[in-house]
Protein backbone atom coordinates (compact mmCIF):
# COMPACT_ATOMS: atom_id res chain seq x y z
CA UNK A 1 0.00 0.00 0.00
CA UNK A 2 1.38 3.61 -0.92
CA UNK A 3 2.01 5.84 2.50
CA UNK A 4 -0.62 8.18 2.23
CA UNK A 5 1.57 11.07 3.61
CA UNK A 6 4.73 11.08 1.37
CA UNK A 7 2.52 9.35 -1.82
CA UNK A 8 5.93 7.43 -2.68
CA UNK A 9 6.89 5.28 0.28
CA UNK A 10 5.39 1.61 0.59
CA UNK A 11 4.22 0.67 3.96
CA UNK A 12 4.11 -2.31 5.48
CA UNK A 13 2.16 -4.23 7.84
CA UNK A 14 4.07 -4.82 11.18
CA UNK A 15 3.63 -3.60 14.92
CA UNK A 16 4.28 -0.67 17.26
CA UNK A 17 4.68 0.08 21.05
CA UNK A 18 2.51 3.15 21.80
CA UNK A 19 3.31 5.44 25.26
CA UNK A 20 0.69 7.65 27.05
CA UNK A 21 1.02 9.88 29.38
CA UNK A 22 -0.99 11.74 31.09
CA UNK A 23 -1.01 13.37 35.35
CA UNK A 24 2.52 11.65 36.12
CA UNK A 25 1.43 7.77 35.29
CA UNK A 26 2.08 6.36 32.27
CA UNK A 27 0.56 3.36 30.08
CA UNK A 28 2.10 1.40 27.73
CA UNK A 29 0.52 -0.70 25.03
CA UNK A 30 2.73 -3.24 22.69
CA UNK A 31 2.65 -4.92 19.81
CA UNK A 32 -0.17 -2.58 18.22
CA UNK A 33 -0.92 -3.19 14.35
CA UNK A 34 0.30 -0.67 12.25
CA UNK A 35 1.87 0.37 9.04
CA UNK A 36 5.25 1.14 9.02
CA UNK A 37 6.69 3.64 6.01
CA UNK A 38 10.41 3.59 5.99
CA UNK A 39 11.19 6.17 3.56
CA UNK A 40 9.82 8.73 5.66
CA UNK A 41 9.75 6.84 9.21
CA UNK A 42 6.63 7.04 9.87
CA UNK A 43 4.00 4.92 11.85
CA UNK A 44 0.67 4.52 11.36
CA UNK A 45 -1.71 3.11 13.34
CA UNK A 46 -4.48 1.05 12.23
CA UNK A 47 -7.81 2.05 13.21
CA UNK A 48 -10.26 -1.48 14.06
CA UNK A 49 -13.48 0.46 14.52
CA UNK A 50 -16.05 1.46 11.92
CA UNK A 51 -13.72 5.34 10.85
CA UNK A 52 -10.33 4.15 8.90
CA UNK A 53 -10.45 7.53 8.28
CA UNK A 54 -9.18 8.75 11.56
CA UNK A 55 -5.89 6.67 11.86
CA UNK A 56 -3.62 8.24 13.75
CA UNK A 57 0.04 8.74 13.00
CA UNK A 58 3.49 8.91 14.54
CA UNK A 59 7.15 9.34 13.97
Amino acid sequence: MKCVICKHGETREGATTVTFDRDGMTLVVKAVPALHDKNIGLIRIRQTDQNPDKDAFFQ
